[in-house]
């Protein structure tokens, strides 16, 4: 679920990187085009326009595009409000060009709609709508202060160019709001499409790696079969050959054993079952929540007699039922029996029951808690638990949350959807 996660997010700021770099070239070009046409108007045409605040304008517009290449080179984060706030500048310097020439009547102030277009297509729709009013406030503005250009159509406020300069400025308002709505349903399609494919390609890997511990885990369970009936026998002579009466601490042990060989055998016949289509003798019983807690943590204590399990469960929904799957339960032991590899001593199990799903919340002290795995708090485990944990409950409609707890540990929360009511 987490590496889920982190990939979705890599591939958004992978997307936001690409449109910025796409924003660095428009701006190059943006910046040559000007920086020529000013070149032509002053010095081969002669024409009277103020050159100084144009060509300043342009160096600054420079220097900001090299900023943004060097922090987009650095790898600096970023997310879509800093994006925005990354193209203001270019809102600015549009509108100082055109008032120093001509203002609204310059026929090129159609070009306010270039990042209108790029925030539509990048960012959420929020920031395209705020593109939308920034854009017709600035064109809004030229049209009543700018300085007039020399020769253009001074005194057009009683003429029929004023109703021209007002249908450009209809038009580019109706074409802003266009695009932002259309362009921004298009492209936010794309990003779930995108966010889509992502979850996709993290469950097909996900299942690979169940599909590979299931041949692996058949494999184990033909294996151990005899292992463990040899170690059962030798317990049993080894008893017989010791009495009790003798060796009471060697019997104790004898029966830890014991205890441990038969819980392997259990789990192997499970497997077994599990293999052999039998697996509904043990799973898809629709139980109690209640009665389905009790059973898991009166039987996971006496696995883990050691840890000291603090358990409250919502004794007061009783209508409350779900799924009694086998894998469910053992998904819910591994995360408890890693919670109790960082912290025996203190693990809280608290559950409660809310109008469509069971939430579990399972917490523990431990210096590393269950982000550790099996590298800080068990170094002996194979790091497979959470990963099965993760799995199986997200196969049977639930998730599982990872928090930092409080005064050190980690909380682990498990939500289980619950079964439907028809009675």
């Amino acid at each position: 679920m987490q590496a889920a996660t982190i990939s979705i997010d890599d591939s958004a700021a992978h997307t936001l990187d690409g449109a910025m770099r796409d924003l660095i070239r428009l701006r190059n070009i943006e910046i040559a085009i000007q920086g020529i046409a000013l070149a032509v108007l002053a010095w081969g045409l002669h024409y009277p326009i103020h050159l100084p605040p144009l060509a300043l304008t342009l160096v600054a517009l420079g220097l900001w595009n090299l900023w943004s290449w060097w922090r987009l080179k650095s790898g600096l984060p970023g997310g879509p409000g800093l994006f925005f706030a990354r193209m203001l500048p270019d809102i600015a310097a549009l509108t100082i060009v055109f008032y120093h020439t001509g203002g609204a009547t310059n026929p090129f102030v159609w070009i306010y709609l270039f990042p209108l277009v790029i925030t539509a297509t990048a960012l959420p729709r929020r920031h395209a709508w705020m593109m939308v009013a920034l854009t017709v406030a600035c064109y809004s503005l030229l049209m009543f202060w700018y300085i007039p250009l020399p020769g253009s159509h001074m005194g057009h406020q009683m003429s029929g160019f004023n109703l021209h300069i007002q249908g450009m400025w209809l038009g580019f308002v109706l074409s802003a709001v266009l695009f932002a709505y259309f362009i921004g349903r298009l492209a936010n399609s794309l990003r779930e499409r995108d966010r889509a494919l992502a979850l996709a390609r993290e469950k097909a890997l996900q299942n690979e790696r169940v599909v590979a511990l299931g041949a692996l885990a058949a494999g184990a369970a033909h294996e151990l079969g005899t292992p463990l009936a040899t170690i059962a026998l030798l317990t049993e002579e080894i008893g017989e050959d010791y009495p009790a009466s003798g060796h009471p601490g060697l019997h104790e042990q004898l029966q830890l054993i014991a205890q441990q060989v038969q819980r392997c055998k259990t789990s192997l016949s499970v497997l077994s079952a599990s293999s052999n289509n039998e697996m509904q003798a043990h799973s898809g019983r629709i139980m109690p929540a209640n009665a389905f807690l009790d059973q898991l943590t009166l039987a996971w204590r006496r696995r883990r007699p050691a840890a000291h399990l603090h358990v409250r469960t919502p004794r007061g929904t009783n209508g409350a039922r779900l799924l009694a799957d086998e894998t469910l339960r053992q998904a819910i032991g591994n995360v408890l029996d890693n919670a109790a590899d960082a912290s025996p001593e203190d693990i809280e199990l608290h559950a409660h029951c809310e109008p469509r799903k069971l939430r579990l919340t399972i917490a523990d002290r431990g210096p590393g808690g269950l982000r550790a795995g099996a590298s800080e708090t068990n170094p002996q485990g194979l790091g497979l638990g959470l990963f099965l944990a993760y799995t199986t409950i997200q196969r049977l409609g639930g998730e599982v949350l990872l928090h930092e707890r409080d005064g050190g540990g980690t909380l682990t929360e498990i939500h289980i959807p619950l079964a439907e009511n028809h009675d």
